[in-house]
């Protein structure tokens, strides 16, 4: 089985914002209520990105699975084993690494790096990533560790930039561990 990604709706919210702002150096302006133009837009990225995410996830640990388990050679069986880890919870760090302890991986993440991203930073951009999403569900001011978090064009894509690497390496990563 082969993982993917799918940043397709992620990019495509990035394309449109910075085609909305032209990309100009310099704030958005101001809307009437008072918030930046464009700045529903950011958060509905993070919105499809945190999504997409996780489905990926979720399709890497069923992988995973079928590594360490074997293929799943019913699809009712399949299924209801499905059902076991589907309410798993957002991506942040803690729940992957929850997540694959069912699978006797104590941290998913250890060994996981590239260029400048160790595996402590990609855990936390992901909590980063995860924080900003409850934010945003959540209503109101996106709060980081009590600060208030200005979500920009630029930090979405960084955040898209980081788990396109993480999504191009992390399966490979996860199936390994059972070599």
């Amino acid at each position: 089985m082969s993982s993917t990604l799918n940043l397709n709706s992620a990019n495509e919210i990035i394309r449109i914002r910075t085609a909305l702002h032209g990309g100009r150096v310099g704030a958005p302006q101001l809307t009437q209520d008072g918030e930046r133009e464009g700045a529903a837009l950011n958060r509905a990225g993070v919105v499809l990105l945190t999504s997409s995410l996780q489905v990926f996830v979720e399709d890497v640990f069923l992988a995973a699975s079928a590594k360490a388990f074997g293929e799943f050679k019913d699809n009712t069986v399949k299924s209801k084993y499905e059902k076991t880890y589907s309410r798993w919870g957002n991506p942040s760090a803690e729940n992957i690494i929850s997540l694959f302890r069912r699978l006797a991986i104590n941290d998913v993440f250890d060994g996981l790096s590239w260029g400048g991203q160790s595996s402590d930073r990609l855990k936390n951009n992901l909590n980063y990533l995860n924080w900003i999403r409850n934010g945003i569900a959540h209503g109101g001011e996106i709060r980081i560790r009590g600060e208030v978090y200005n979500l920009t064009t630029s930090k979405l894509s960084r955040f898209v930039r980081v788990s396109t690497t993480f999504g191009q390496r992390f399966e490979g990563h996860v199936l390994g561990k059972f070599n």
